[in-house]
């Protein structure tokens, strides 16, 4: 079980937010329920005539096109996982900061450029 944020991210030119729309503690599928109910709720215009949301990737993220009678808005939902909490060490996904993994697991450490000392032999 994890602690999983249900963030919000819209706006408009350059006048963009990210806030947390909701927060669950329990299985990633609990936590994609609660996406999809915010995905049903978020950002409801004074007279909605027409809601669409949109899968994005694995299914952690959404887009909802929302249709009002002036007006179409966009938001971007998506869960984040819990990995770290100052008040509480234990919180969140210790595992994934072991030496071998780093914070965001071996894709992150493949990509972030660590190269070989120039003066080191090359690989075998």
């Amino acid at each position: 079980m994890g602690t999983w944020a249900v963030i919000a991210q819209y706006g408009s030119g350059e006048n963009y937010r990210t806030r947390v729309v909701g927060e669950v503690t329990g299985t990633r599928e609990q936590a994609r329920e609660a996406l999809w109910k915010a995905a049903q709720t978020f950002r409801e215009p004074v007279r909605e005539k027409r809601r669409r949301v949109y899968r994005l990737g694995d299914g952690d993220s959404c887009l909802v096109r929302v249709n009002g009678m002036m007006s179409e808005t966009y938001s971007v939902l998506s869960l984040a996982e819990l990995v770290h909490d100052s008040a509480d060490p234990s919180a969140g996904a210790a595992e994934l900061f072991t030496e071998a993994a780093g914070p965001f697991g071996p894709a992150a450490d493949a990509s972030a450029g660590a190269a070989a000392p120039e003066d080191a032999p090359p690989a075998q």
